[in-house]
């Protein structure tokens, strides 16, 4: 058999544990508290991701609506019932410039003439 360590030494050796228990504890705690932390700001990210879909699905929505009712019948029929013009020139017409050329035809401006005509 072996004699019993001093009582002193026992002591030493108990408070060396505990104190490596504590700091076990503390680390623990630390890494829990860090996980915890990355959690919330993944939540908040989650949370951010979908107000933007939802705010990009309104903005899409209300696009679809502004491009039904601002479509060339309605433009053209609410012009003439309000009394803004009585006949809507078709756009290509309207960017055109005609002139009158030497031989008396008519002729777009922007258009190349030859030789040959």
């Amino acid at each position: 058999m072996r004699p019993a360590p001093p009582l002193s030494q026992s002591r030493a050796v108990t408070a060396k544990i505990a104190a490596l228990i504590i700091l076990c504890v503390g680390v623990g705690v630390t890494l829990l508290s860090a996980r915890q932390r990355r959690l919330v700001a993944a939540h908040d990210v989650a949370v951010q991701h979908a107000r933007a879909q939802q705010d990009e699905r309104a903005i899409l929505r209300l696009k679809q609506e502004i491009a039904q009712r601002v479509s060339l019948p309605s433009i053209r029929a609410a012009a003439i019932q309000e009394g803004v013009v009585e006949q809507v020139i078709a756009p290509r017409e309207s960017t055109r410039i005609r002139a009158q050329t030497a031989t008396g035809r008519t002729a777009i401006a922007g258009e190349r003439r030859t030789a040959f005509e």
